[in-house]
């Protein structure tokens, strides 16, 4: 099971925007993430996490649609 872990969500275009999530999972494992804390536009995804004693990571590509 997942114990805790950080979510880190680069944008290549502009550093400044990029955003940091920790996380700890206890009953569910699901990580939500608002939206709204992200502009249009394209975000690496680079999770991290540990899982009976050992660290696992993944890394995807997304592109941010608001309307």
């Amino acid at each position: 099971k997942v114990q805790n872990g950080s979510i880190y969500m680069y944008r290549p275009s502009s550093e400044k925007k990029d955003i940091s999530i920790p996380f700890q999972l206890k009953d569910s494992s699901v990580v939500y993430i608002s939206k709204d804390q992200f502009i249009k536009g394209m975000y690496v995804m680079k999770a991290t996490w540990e899982m009976n004693g050992k660290q696992y990571g993944a890394t995807q590509q997304f592109f941010i649609v608001k309307q």
